[in-house]
């Protein structure tokens, strides 16, 4: 199971039976003071709850899925459910809305969780080296010559300079 990804198979209440829902049920703590309702069952290692599904062969899918189709109905596979609460273990779905691939990376880089933040130990750009080369460019230098001078590639100065890689205060990743 790839999570954060696509489900090749959407997810339907019809799959649920009494058994999945008490399973459910008993692994959502107390509401914190914030809201979120922590999933206290398995988690991945970035924090998001686990749950088998009992149908289509015990596959596992996340504890914020589950929770979307009890409270709100079906999932279509090219859905993602994202948390507005930034909290990967919480289930309430008030804290959730569903979203695009897209629409999920936008949340993600509009509240600086993207991977081109500062301090990352694969980043060789820094916001500074990014507003170097759009100098750079205007001052008639190629995008080669900036990209051997940085040493990076001439795809990455293109996106830096025409603006598809957003930061703001924070690095570019490669």
């Amino acid at each position: 199971m790839r999570f954060g990804c696509l489900s090749q198979f959407g997810l339907k209440k019809t799959e649920f039976n009494d058994t999945l829902l008490r399973r459910f049920k008993s692994k959502c703590g107390a509401a914190t003071a914030s809201g979120c309702i922590p999933w206290t069952g398995y988690k991945t290692t970035t924090g998001y709850g686990v749950l088998r599904v009992a149908s289509k062969g015990s596959r596992k899918t996340t504890a914020h899925r589950i929770a979307w189709v009890i409270e709100r109905g079906d999932l279509d596979p090219e859905m993602l459910v994202l948390h507005r609460c930034d909290n990967p273990s919480c289930v309430n779905v008030e804290h959730l809305f569903l979203g695009s691939p897209k629409e999920n990376t936008d949340d993600m880089v509009s509240k600086r969780r993207h991977a081109w933040r500062d301090g990352q130990p694969w980043q060789k750009l820094t916001a500074q080296d990014a507003a170097r080369i759009r100098d750079l460019r205007r001052s008639g230098l190629t995008q080669q010559k900036i990209a051997d001078q940085f040493g990076v590639s001439r795809p990455l100065i293109s996106l830096i300079e025409h603006g598809h890689i957003q930061y703001a205060q924070s690095a570019v990743s490669l």
